[in-house]
């Protein structure tokens, strides 16, 4: 049961660093894109959908790095 069938207001995540951990920690687990994350976020909490943008925004940048770094390490070897 949900917080809303509970009859309780979603949990509010007012701050970047909350939300970080949140997506973080959902990644973590699952192999998710920024569309689902973006879906997942909103359906269980209350947040800034533009503090919520940018930290998608970040995420993909993070992620687009991560493979060209490995790649340039792997060449090096």
């Amino acid at each position: 049961m949900d917080n809303l069938q509970a009859g309780r207001s979603p949990p509010l995540l007012q701050d970047a660093i909350s939300l970080r951990r949140v997506l973080d920690e959902l990644r973590a687990q699952h192999s998710l894109d920024a569309a689902t994350l973006a879906r997942i976020i909103t359906q269980i909490f209350i947040v800034d959908l533009d503090l919520l943008a940018e930290e998608l925004r970040a995420i993909e940048h993070e992620d687009q790095r991560a493979p060209r770094a490995s790649a340039i390490s792997a060449a090096g070897n």
